[in-house]
């Protein structure tokens, strides 16, 4: 059986939404391989129609895509319900020949992305890792009281620390860090501390933005959120952590751009990040458009190795939902390569 044909062959008169969710249907055999016991196919393929539901322009793109993306969040160990990992849903530009000459359309794409809770879930399910927080520093808490006291420590050297007070009522400020603390298995702590200032520069690295290139989507309208994510994404990496689990970290690199300068700019950055500097020399994007070079020859139509536009989507963290606008200029590229 041709698994693309299979998925692409859209009964007549069928609707979007209903197609992609009876292909998927047709399946499910193939992803409850690739899921963990404790997690069912019901479960898993009942969360994939609710995405599609939530968000129907997902049906618009090719089911072959959206399946293999399905199959990758089911090897993951993570269900795709807004919490633990999100079907994210894209624009990019396809390209064919056409009597001699190079045409090209918008299509809609999907990409997987975990979350934060999905992340903590798979460090946790380590069993070394026996409790994990993300706190947010607000500019009352480092600022000293009337009596020289302030409401946020961090301790570093051979005894590190973290002692934290939050506002709970009145003004707090502007936030000014975001630190994650983990209680090992074995009773020890591990934390990491980020100020705004280096959330910041992941932030304008990010490929979502608008044809004016100001930031769109969740860094300008969860801004705390993302902030939360991305000290806990790069303290994971210093935790006790398994290949695989590594792997589920990066799967949401593919949404920022290490050619762009830290401060939002193109250009020769004056402060290179050193390990982004040594990483290997062939990415994955690298690759990908080798593959996509060398199957020219051969063929007569090919998609963008680049992704050109993004719908500006983003997860709203109270209810785990998709939302977004529909302008084609409101835009991310994907590249999967980034590390932070």
């Amino acid at each position: 059986m041709n698994m693309a044909k299979d998925l692409q062959t859209k009964p007549t008169g069928s609707s979007p939404v209903k197609h992609m969710v009876e292909t998927l249907e047709k399946r499910q055999d193939d992803v409850k391989t690739m899921l963990p016991p404790n997690v069912s196919i019901d479960r898993f393929m009942r969360t994939i129609k609710n995405a599609i539901l939530r968000d129907p322009k997902i049906a618009e793109a090719d089911p072959t895509t959206v399946f293999l993306e399905c199959q990758k969040a089911a090897q993951d160990g993570l269900v795709l319900d807004g919490r633990e990992a999100v079907l994210t849903r894209f624009n990019t530009k396809k390209r064919w020949k056409e009597d001699g000459s190079w045409r090209e359309k918008w299509v809609t794409a999907v990409t997987y992305i975990p979350m934060a809770y999905g992340i903590m879930k798979r460090v946790r399910n380590s069993g070394k890792v026996s409790s994990w927080f993300i706190g947010v520093v607000y500019e009352g808490e480092v600022s000293p009281d009337k009596d020289g006291n302030v409401r946020f420590k961090y301790f570093a050297g051979d005894n590190p620390r973290i002692e934290h007070e939050p506002i709970i009522i009145g003004d707090k400020g502007e936030a000014v860090a975001f630190y994650s603390s983990v209680k090992l298995s074995d009773g020890t702590y591990h934390h990491d501390v980020m100020s705004v200032e280096d959330v910041n520069r992941i932030m304008n690295r990010t490929k979502s933005r608008n044809s004016k290139g100001e930031i769109v989507g969740p860094w300008s309208t969860d801004y705390v959120e993302m902030g939360k994510k991305t000290v806990m994404k790069r303290h994971a990496k210093r935790l006790p952590m398994s290949g695989e689990d590594i792997e589920v970290l990066d799967r949401d690199n593919s949404l920022y751009d290490l050619n762009r300068r830290s401060d939002g700019s193109y250009g020769d950055d004056p402060t290179p990040v050193k390990a982004i500097e040594n990483k290997k020399k062939t990415s994955a994007a690298d690759k990908l458009k080798k593959a996509a070079e060398e199957e020219l020859e051969q063929s007569d139509e090919v998609v963008d190795g680049d992704v050109d536009a993004v719908d500006a989507e983003y997860i709203d963290p109270e209810t785990g939902e998709v939302s977004g606008g529909d302008d084609e200029e409101d835009a991310q590229s994907i590249d999967p390569e980034d590390e932070f």
